[in-house]
């Protein structure tokens, strides 16, 4: 993994300033690539077109080790397979660390959020 020695913090959802976990890869639009590995973020479509899976960008911290700004970080988009891959655990957008791919379930996580504002 590129960068592996001077990750910093555990990588995060990325919301944006206002917090808006709806928008995926696509609709942010700013990265072309993963900082690790290198993979174009995409959401994945089936043949006959149809959205079978959103994909969200995650942001990490990394130090830079060379050069004028050696010991200062920067931030970079990674996909949620590099985030995971790390070991230090994801912050989900229920502001809770998960250390395994599985075990954030967004589906339920929105339910009980709407279920919360129903009440």
């Amino acid at each position: 993994m590129k960068g592996e020695n001077g990750i910093f913090e555990k990588p995060f959802r990325y919301g944006g300033i206002m917090h808006n976990y709806e928008k995926d890869v696509e609709q942010w639009d700013m990265w072309k690539r993963c900082y690790c590995c290198g993979g174009s973020p995409s959401n994945v479509y089936s043949k006959s077109g149809t959205l079978l899976k959103r994909n969200f960008p995650y942001i990490a911290s990394f130090r830079i080790m060379k050069g004028k700004n050696k010991g200062r970080m920067k931030f970079q988009y990674i996909c949620r397979r590099c985030a995971y891959d790390y070991h230090l655990g994801v912050i989900e957008m229920d502001g809770k660390t998960y250390f395994d791919y599985n075990d954030f379930d967004e589906i339920n996580y929105k339910s009980r959020q709407e279920d919360k504002r129903n009440e």
